[in-house]
């Protein structure tokens, strides 16, 4: 049992999801699993939205955080990259999440800061990355962390090294995604990141 527990501890949340849907929408056609379940017609008619909800949540989540497939280094790789991370402290999530608040980064939404628990998410690198860019400075406002990292990620197709510490990301690619983020919250028209940082 005990073997159980920490296999189901290991997956992930997303493909949980997914085998749970299955797992649902089997029951919406079968009356009896192994002579143990019994599946009454109230039961199977809740069985169908339930199943394909779970499945549909997991299989987007599976999608989000998604590692991509290795690709041939680009002129913009090649370019200045933070930090290297070899002398980098290994921080959990909630010392991860504290540090980004102590330079006006947070959020969206709350509950996707235990993404910064999830290696594949690159949440965790992203951060490292964006901590060592900052060093003794702090944003003059606050800024959402997913928005800099969809900016660097999607908008200019920054990559992000999950064997990486910090990510090895892209330093003027990330600057220009943290100024785009900070204007976007904040309404602002800064051009450049000297106009959204200052001392700590």
């Amino acid at each position: 049992m005990e073997t159980v527990i920490k296999a189901i501890q290991s997956t992930p949340i997303p493909n949980l999801l997914i085998i749970a849907g299955l797992f649902i929408l089997i029951l919406a056609f079968v009356t009896k699993i192994g002579g143990i379940i019994e599946v009454s017609a109230e039961q199977k008619r809740w069985a169908i939205p339930t199943g394909l909800l779970l499945l549909t949540i997991g299989l987007i989540l599976n999608f989000a955080t998604m590692r991509p497939s290795p690709s041939l280094p680009t002129a913009q790789s090649t370019t200045q990259s933070t930090t290297p991370t070899a002398s980098l402290p290994l921080r959990t999530s909630h010392e991860l999440e504290q540090a980004l608040l102590a330079v006006n980064i947070d959020f969206s939404e709350p509950k996707l800061s235990a993404l910064l628990n999830n290696v594949s998410s690159k949440y965790p690198q992203f951060a490292e990355g964006c901590l060592i860019l900052l060093e003794n400075k702090r944003l003059n406002n606050k800024v959402y962390f997913d928005v800099i990292f969809w900016n660097y990620t999607e908008e200019s197709k920054g990559n992000v090294n999950v064997d990486s510490l910090a990510g090895d990301l892209n330093t003027n690619t990330l600057k220009a995604a943290m100024v785009s983020a900070y204007n976007t919250r904040n309404g602002g028209n800064a051009l450049s990141f000297g106009d959204i940082v200052g001392p700590k």
